[in-house]
């Protein structure tokens, strides 16, 4: 084909830039390489048009460049052969096939890479300088923190290290004098004992953490296998305190025992009476129904009936833990301790010497001892409590400096229990950090300030002033609702709203208008009960409050609320106010759990199904009903405890493996034989509560029963003490966690409710404990005899 010329003979072009180009901006470069294109001209004629490419660097191309010296640099360039010629006469050859398509081969400057090598060489020591330099530094200040904490560690427990430093000694010099030989694993496992007690009674780690750090380590050390150190989480017993857990959530959700025990505990004349009022009622419930969540269920309540009725929470709180304990202890069902006995005793298949017979335990089984003991504490606790027991208030008021203070206004609905009492009747004036501004009749009446001698009447609307905590905790007051109209016009069920904190963003589309024009229950599916503005008191009606940038409300609303609402761009902070879950109210959720509930302990004591079946099947039936929610349900287990259980039983396991528990076994028989089946019962005792007080009752029990009752070695099987006396006896000491607030987690519970003092555990413990062990000893003795 022939292509048509311009005027000076060089084929036409045309710029897509419509500039006039020069052969040197045609010359291709890096950042600039020319190419041609076919076109038709206007009269059907090929024509050619050179567009400019601007085109990023290529890294590979200059990295073949540097490597392949001038041909590289040709070939970046989009060089080939025929570069020789100028560039416009070269594109119109190669348009019409005058150059040949066949690149030069590269050719390799071995110059250049000697060059980079020589570069790289000179470089080197420094970078390697630099490297050493740099870990050596890292590796100084690690060991300088190492060794400040180690030294900060150090003086802080330093007793504790002294003791157990002298308890290594001790028990190797022990060992070598009466223990038979032990092998390398005995004395590892009795190493990791000493270090899990001393972590334990030091708090130097969570107690489920202290427990799977030793069963982790005897694992790792060949001591138990992964099977061995395991086999607690497979433990019906370990399961059946999980079941457990969900079935006393199921009861609490439906209110159940809340309507029993506002019926039960009434209006007390005395601190004798309120203490029979709530120590017998938490004794019956805590027996069928796990100690723990029972005291979880009471504790809040109680506090709002002790201030209701002017009597301090400090005297009733602690005996009534310690009445729920006891009463746990009277079923096999009532606590952690005795389904984690139960679990041992059907894992290691203990068998009574006596009979031969595989030991096995019934529900009542424990009963009868456990109901003397019960009797004779809470006589001590009913006489002498009130004498050894002080007031005491909560501080918490006073470590907060500037606390968010609300506005909140309640009405007393019809029928509510507190209508026809005095404010101070009613308790009203008892709760901390909340002050009653106003009262309002229904007539319209306002009396400003009211006294405590004022009577509450139906419909009063009430005023107060207080902070986050109060207003949530005036919120559950029962016969008390939120004054305001939009909490009743609400869709969701009482049993699914919570109480929120909501900040409402400067740059909120509802700043500047009032409540009521922004239609908050509609659009947020929320009522607003609660007002901060600035410690201000806001005396306006809900709905005419207008919303200001930065300003704090407490709204009402569906579970769902937070994660709805929690990006939205009218709110700074959305966050659920804990403890605002109200249960159902309802007769037939009540009455469907109580079912459950009654029938799971008749399967259960008839034999008809195990323990756990019969607690999974009540579980079940509480799901399917309603009475509580899967999301509830889970939330209700605890697992630290269950880790703890499972972690114990792998201890448990390696003591009896390693040959430690016969040894301990041997010395407390060669100590105790002399005084005969009651003095093996005390030593029983004695050393279960001790460590019951001083780690946890789960891990007391635990490591005790590897010594009282290990195959054919344990001291059931070394003396003529009955094995039922042996185990009811650490089952109940297991317990009796009374002496210190570490010993059982509704301990800790009640510790901190009633500002308790470690002195205020010892008073009233140490003297309960010596009652608890006295009855308990004589009893196992007296009523189990071989």
């Amino acid at each position: 084909m022939k292509v048509p010329n311009g005027s000076d003979g060089t084929p036409s072009v045309e710029s897509t830039e419509k500039v006039s180009l020069t052969d040197d901006e045609i010359v291709p470069n890096e950042r600039s390489r020319p190419t041609s294109s076919l076109d038709l001209s206007a009269n059907g004629q090929p024509r050619y048009s050179i567009q400019k490419l601007r085109e990023p660097p290529n890294v590979f191309h200059t990295l073949g460049a540097s490597l392949l010296g001038s041909t590289g640099r040709q070939l970046e360039n989009g060089s080939d052969r025929g570069d020789h010629i100028p560039s416009r006469q070269r594109f119109q050859q190669r348009d019409q096939g005058r150059l040949g398509a066949c690149p030069m081969q590269p050719r390799f400057d071995w110059k250049r890479l000697g060059r980079s090598l020589a570069t790289i060489g000179r470089q080197l020591p420094h970078v390697c300088s630099k490297l050493i330099t740099d870990f050596g530094t890292w590796l100084l200040d690690s060991f300088s923190d190492l060794v400040r904490r180690s030294s900060a560690f150090v003086r802080r427990y330093w007793v504790a290290l002294l003791l157990l430093a002298l308890a290594g000694v001790g028990l190797a010099l022990l060992g070598r004098l009466v223990f038979e030989p032990l092998s390398w694993k005995g004395w590892f496992t009795f190493a990791v004992l000493l270090l899990l007690l001393a972590s334990l009674i030091c708090s130097w780690l969570p107690t489920e953490v202290s427990f799977a750090y030793a069963v982790v380590t005897l694992m790792a050390f060949f001591v138990i296998s992964p099977a061995e150190g395991l086999i607690g989480f497979s433990n019906t017993g370990v399961a059946a305190v999980a079941v457990y857990f969900m079935v006393a959530e199921g009861v609490y959700r439906t209110s159940a025992l809340r309507t029993i025990f506002r019926i039960l505990l009434g209006r007390p004349s005395s601190l004798l009476m309120a203490q029979v009022r709530t120590c017998l009622p938490a004794a019956v419930v805590s027996a069928f129904l796990h100690n723990t969540p029972t005291m979880v269920m009471m504790i809040p309540g109680v506090q709002r009936w002790a201030r209701f009725n002017g009597l301090s929470g400090a005297k009733i709180l602690m005996p009534l833990n310690d009445a729920a304990v006891l009463g746990g202890s009277t079923t096999i069902i009532g606590s952690s301790v005795n389904l984690v006995v139960l679990g041992l005793v059907q894992q290691t298949n203990v068998l009574d010497p006596a009979t031969n017979h595989v030991v096995q335990f019934g529900i009542f089984s424990i009963t009868k001892l456990a109901i003397i003991n019960l009797a004779a504490c809470l006589v001590f606790i009913f006489v002498f409590s009130g004498m050894l027991l002080k007031d005491r208030e909560n501080v918490v008021e006073d470590v907060v400096e500037h606390p968010r203070e609300y506005t909140v206004a309640v009405m007393v609905r019809e029928g509510s229990p507190i209508v026809g009492l005095t404010i101070q009747e009613a308790g009203l004036r008892a709760l901390k950090g909340l002050f009653l501004v106003e009262l309002s009749r229904k007539n319209g009446n306002l009396i400003a300030a009211p006294g405590p001698d004022t009577v509450i009447q139906a419909q009063d609307v009430l005023l107060f002033a207080g902070r986050l905590e109060t207003v949530a905790e005036l919120y559950l007051i029962d016969g008390i609702i939120p004054a305001s109209t939009h909490t009743r016009k609400l869709s969701v069920q009482m049993h699914r709203r919570r109480l929120y904190e909501v900040v409402v963003s400067p740059f909120s589309s509802l700043v500047g208008h009032t409540i009521r024009e922004t239609n908050f229950r509609r659009k947020y599916h929320a009522a607003i009960i609660a007002v901060h503005r600035g410690g201000a008191i806001v005396r306006e009606k809900i709905g005419d409050i207008q919303i200001l940038g930065g300003e704090t409300f407490i709204v009402e609303a569906s579970e769902d609320f937070g994660e709805r609402y929690a990006r939205d761009s009218d709110f700074s902070l959305v966050s659920e106010v804990s403890g605002t879950e109200r249960p159902r109210e309802d007769l037939p959720h009540m009455l469907a759990a109580g079912l459950f509930v009654v029938l799971m302990i008749a399967f259960a004591t008839t034999g008809f199904m195990s323990i756990f079946v019969s607690a999974s099947l009540a579980t079940i039936g509480m799901l399917i009903t309603g009475c509580m929610t899967f999301r509830q349900a889970g939330a209700s287990v605890q697992l630290p405890i269950l880790l703890t259980i499972g972690a114990a039983f792998g201890i448990s396991e390696a003591m009896q493996v390693s040959g430690v528990a016969a040894q301990l076994s041997l010395l407390i028989v060669k100590i105790l034989r002399p005084l005969g089946s009651i003095g093996i019962l005390f030593g029983i005792y004695v050393i279960t509560a001790l460590l019951t007080n001083a780690i946890t009752s789960i891990g007391a029990v635990t490591l005790t029963f590897a010594i009282v009752a290990s195959k054919g070695t344990g001291i059931i099987y070394l003396t003529q003490v009955n094995v039922y006396a042996a185990l009811y006896t650490m089952m109940v000491a297991g317990n009796c966690s009374f002496m210190l607030h570490t010993g059982h987690q509704t301990n800790l519970m009640v510790h901190g409710a009633a500002n308790y003092r470690v002195s205020d555990w010892l008073k009233l413990g140490v003297p309960l404990q010596l009652v608890s062990c006295i009855v308990t000893v004589v009893a196992a003795n007296f009523l189990y005899r071989s």
